[in-house]
């Protein structure tokens, strides 16, 4: 029987997360909790709430989804304590507690959108303070900073530990693509400004940041133009590289080398092979006594799939890509026109 469709949304959504990394959640969250209380425990002594309810929903987000703008060291720790002080101010001057509960949720969440430290758990820390009971009530203001200040924070730590243990990173900071110089996608023409410009017309926060959604949107894009023309790699399609070396040579002798090659801008490499930089020829001057070597840009990979460089030599600004080695020694340039014959040789091979 199907299911109606008004009821989908109250379904539970699928998780992408494998196997491993539940996992890692689970075994994470575990010993972050644990040593966390027996820390504070030893920092604060038995006579104090050494642990708050709240860091069990922290420990979710910085264990299971450790990718989240809502789990980053800023929204915990700052989330965390700001709504302890809004809890404890409301809990002093307003005499009724469930009035009392009330503001001091709405204010937390008000504060925490400017100061960019939105974390959900700081809303049950405003709560504790509220309601707490009489050993709250007896820290005052200091309940932001023992415990719930170092609860957070060495939660923070030992899940930057953990995760660099597992071999993930965090704080989590957006993929480095290679060819993400030019914040468009392929094909598209999608820039990070209509992101920002989505994103804000979506009228709901959503848990992912513009960095990320860059990143799967060019991920996806990537596959598509794999699918479509084939798993051709840098090293198959790259052109033999003329480079000049370093130091410098003569002016006179870049001239006849920018001449004979009929190139914008040429490679510079020193004299193990390694790629120094590149010297571009719109940006020289006859009076110089030598252009100035710009940095190259990203790099390509010899096993690295073409498809991956079609968004920065489609996007005018640069004519090649160096491909380099495991000791970094320039092996060979793809060019705008070494794309072009890939791409096209793969397009007849598949007719």
């Amino acid at each position: 029987m199907p299911i109606p469709s008004w009821l989908h949304p109250y379904l539970p959504a699928p998780i992408s997360a494998g196997r491993r990394e539940r996992w890692l959640a689970c075994l994470g969250a575990g010993l972050g909790l644990l040593l966390t209380e027996l820390l504070s425990r030893w920092a604060l002594g038995a006579s104090h709430p050494w642990f708050v309810a709240p860091m069990g929903a922290t420990a979710v987000l910085l264990f299971a989804v450790p990718a989240s703008p809502l789990a980053q060291p800023w929204s915990v720790v700052g989330g965390n304590t700001l709504a302890a002080l809004i809890g404890v101010a409301c809990a002093l001057w307003l005499p009724s507690p469930l009035l009392a509960a009330a503001v001091a949720g709405s204010l937390a969440i008000a504060i925490m959108f400017p100061l960019r430290c939105l974390h959900p758990p700081s809303g049950a820390v405003a709560l504790t303070a509220v309601i707490g009971g009489p050993a709250v009530r007896e820290l005052g203001f200091g309940f932001a900073l023992w415990p719930v200040a170092l609860n957070s924070l060495l939660l923070v730590m030992l899940a930057v530990l953990f995760h660099r243990l597992s071999g993930r990173h965090y704080p989590h900071h957006p993929q480095d693509h290679a060819r993400t110089a030019s914040p468009s996608a392929p094909g598209l023409g999608v820039t990070a400004a209509d992101l920002d410009a989505a994103l804000a017309a979506h009228k709901e926060l959503l848990d992912i940041s513009q960095d990320d959604l860059e990143s799967i949107l060019l991920d996806a894009e990537q596959r598509a133009y794999r699918r479509r023309f084939g798993e051709i790699r840098c090293s198959e399609a790259m052109s033999p590289a003329t480079a000049l070396p370093w130091p410098l040579p003569s002016v006179s002798e870049i001239q006849r080398l920018f001449a004979a090659q009929g190139m914008a801008s040429l490679p510079v490499v020193d004299q193990r092979g390694r790629l120094r930089g590149e010297v571009q020829w719109a940006r020289y001057r006859a009076d110089d006594a030598a252009p100035a070597l710009l940095a190259a840009g990203h790099a390509a990979r010899p096993d690295q799939p073409v498809t991956a460089w079609v968004t920065e030599l489609s996007n005018g600004q640069r004519s090649w890509v160096p491909v380099l080695g495991e000791s970094d020694e320039l092996l060979g340039l793809l060019t705008q026109a070494d794309l072009i014959a890939a791409l096209y040789r793969n397009h007849l091979e598949q007719r």
